[in-house]
């Protein structure tokens, strides 16, 4: 085998360097500059193909790198029944990351385990800032935070993504900042990690983002289920932390006016839909309408969907046929990232995907269980939201789900 030269080595070394640098720079984005996500996925796609092309020996591809590309695959040729030709145009160029971070994360280099380490560093400490800087603006204004709670109002973040997105993102920071801690060795930084671990669950607490305290407090239930049946020596510890999280979420419930008003009003909205009253200004009931109207539109297009571009036009033509009670500036769009594939694309590629997307999760729960406790957020907000629609999630969820399928390697 020919010798690399030392430009090539040269070369070698900063493809790699400046791959993990634009990594860095995409998780800096997420938080701070949707700008510089965009960006930083060009910058991911550049140095990735830099190194493909320095590269002796080629990767031979997997499922994994070619899944998303199959869904922007399908945008593209739903050209043929779309009505809406510039939407669909812009929406092409909007999802182009289903296409851009797959190419980059594949044919980039193969990450060391202090990068890796450094990234989950770099998202779980700028996430652990923002949300605690949000507690601590929710208590300079606490009377004013309640009565905004108490409408269903979330707090804004100074800066940053919106409550929607940020949810989602605290809680795979949060098990990050779990592992953070469990791997760490060295007993000052253990410490650390702990203190920043019980402040970060504090002010999400205090700011009590309704899809973050479900999901964690759900999350750690199924972590410790999942540890009892990891270590079975240790499973009465595990069993009394299991015991411990209920009675944890009571207290704080007791404790905080605004978990209590968040409770409250989730219980409103949860009447709205099992009493069916009037959904208008409930937030589930909408959803649930959202919910029965798109089922009516999919049974009309049930093999090949409305296409993308179509798929708000066609929802707005059945909620003309039957408001379910909600008034014109209620009747939003659905949102379910997997109801919203089947009304778009069919009942087949909805179905084709719930299977693949299994199939990944299932591969990876077998290489890192620790990656599926950072991905299973994102498919929770999957239920309540069109996660892989928006910028931030959709960005976020494609890197983390390429991140955990790299080699990594142990040492330069």
């Amino acid at each position: 085998m020919r010798k690399p030269t030392s430009y090539a080595k040269y070369l070698s070394f900063f493809n790699e360097k400046a791959f993990a640098w634009a990594c860095y720079f995409l998780v800096i984005g997420l938080f701070l500059s949707r700008a510089l996500v965009s960006i930083s996925c060009v910058l991911i796609v550049v140095f990735g193909l830099l190194n493909y092309f320095n590269q002796e020996v080629k990767k031979r591809i997997s499922l994994e790198f070619l899944f998303f590309p199959l869904i922007y695959f399908v945008l593209l040729i739903s050209f043929f029944w779309t009505s809406h030709f510039i939407i669909w145009q812009k929406l092409i160029f909007v999802n182009s990351i289903f296409l851009l971070l797959p190419i980059g994360m594949y044919f980039g280099p193969d990450f060391l385990k202090k990068e890796v380490k450094n990234i989950f560093l770099l998202f779980s400490g700028l996430c652990f800032l923002l949300i605690l800087s949000t507690a601590f603006k929710a208590i300079l204004n606490y009377q004013q935070f309640i009565d905004e709670v108490e409408r269903s109002k979330n707090l804004m973040l100074p800066i940053g993504p919106d409550h929607s997105e940020m949810s989602v993102l605290s809680v795979v920071a949060f098990f990050i900042g779990i592992n953070l801690y469990q791997t760490e060795k060295t007993k000052w930084l253990k410490t650390f990690f702990l203190i920043a671990l019980i402040s970060f669950f504090i002010a999400l607490n205090i700011i009590a983002f309704r899809f973050s305290l479900i999901c964690i407090y759900l999350m750690l239930m199924l972590y410790s289920l999942w540890s009892i049946k990891k270590a079975p020596k240790r499973s009465l510890i595990y069993l009394s932390s299991l015991l411990m999280i209920p009675i944890l979420a009571f207290l704080l419930y007791f404790t905080l006016p605004s978990i209590q008003k968040r409770v409250q009003n989730t219980l409103t909205d949860l009447r709205s839909v099992t009493s069916d009253r009037n959904p208008n200004f409930q937030s589930l009931g909408q959803r649930w309408a959202a919910m029965k109207c798109s089922w009516e539109v999919i049974k009309k297009h049930p093999f090949l969907g409305t296409s993308p571009a179509d798929a708000e036009f066609e929802i707005q033509r059945q909620y003309d046929i039957n408001s379910y009670l909600l008034i014109p500036q209620n009747r939003i769009f659905i949102h379910n990232q997997l109801i919203y594939y089947v009304l778009v694309y069919g009942i087949p590629f909805g179905l084709v995907f719930i299977f693949l997307l299994s199939k990944l999760f299932i591969k990876l729960y077998q290489r890192s269980p620790f990656y599926i406790m950072i991905l299973l957020p994102f498919i929770f907000h999957m239920q309540i939201e069109n996660t892989l629609e928006k910028q931030i999630t959709a960005n976020a969820f494609l890197f983390l789900f390429f991140l955990s399928f790299k080699q990594i390697k142990k040492a330069a």
